[in-house]
């Protein structure tokens, strides 16, 4: 087992070389992790097989070239501090609902914010009880996603952008808003609110 992570690392380590990852000894060893984590994850059949469905549903819908997938299913940030997996796989039933959230994403957010990236998607409860999220969390029904902007922006240009489009369409879209700490925001369209 030791051998086979191991070349799982290297053959990594070889791939990220290969697509110009950061050099940032500490944003390299986060990218390798999330990567070999990721591996681990889909090396199961009928994860991949799942995934490859997931990935159907949302050619479907012309929502397949926003994000990458694995960002979809990427659980939070924090999964190595409370040892949770890093992604989960959400039950079928609760697929359409990310639909409604990604085309916000495409129509309203990344037109008016540029490229982004997503830093939570579906939560398992383990997850999101061990990382404190709130009982009620969207995450938890695939509804939510906690994003961040890829281009440079300040806190305080981000809010006004993000609340212009929540005050002007948030209703037809039933946005929920959530502005975090530096360029950190929720959106999910569950119920129009903000906090």
């Amino acid at each position: 087992m030791k051998i086979v992570k191991s070349h799982l690392i290297a053959f990594t380590l070889i791939l990220l070389s290969i697509s110009g990852v950061s050099s940032c000894t500490e944003h390299y060893s986060t990218k390798i992790n999330l990567n070999a984590e990721y591996m681990a994850f889909i090396s199961n059949a009928r994860t991949k097989s799942e995934i490859f469905a997931f990935r159907r549903l949302l050619v479907k819908n012309n929502l397949a070239n926003l994000v990458d997938i694995k960002q979809l299913l990427r659980q939070g940030t924090d999964w190595k501090k409370i040892r949770e997996p890093a992604y989960a796989l959400p039950p079928r039933k609760f697929w359409p609902r990310i639909l409604r959230t990604l085309t916000v994403l495409k129509k309203e957010i990344i037109p008016v914010l540029g490229e982004i990236e997503v830093l939570s998607g579906f939560r398992t409860t383990r997850y999101n009880r061990r990382a404190k999220g709130t009982r009620s969390s969207k995450h938890l029904v695939f509804a939510a996603l906690d994003i961040k902007p890829k281009d440079k922006i300040t806190r305080r240009e981000l809010h006004k952008r993000l609340l212009e489009i929540w005050r002007t369409k948030g209703r037809r879209y039933q946005l929920g808003l959530g502005l975090y700490s530096g360029t950190r925001f929720h959106i999910d369209t569950a119920r129009y609110r903000k906090w």
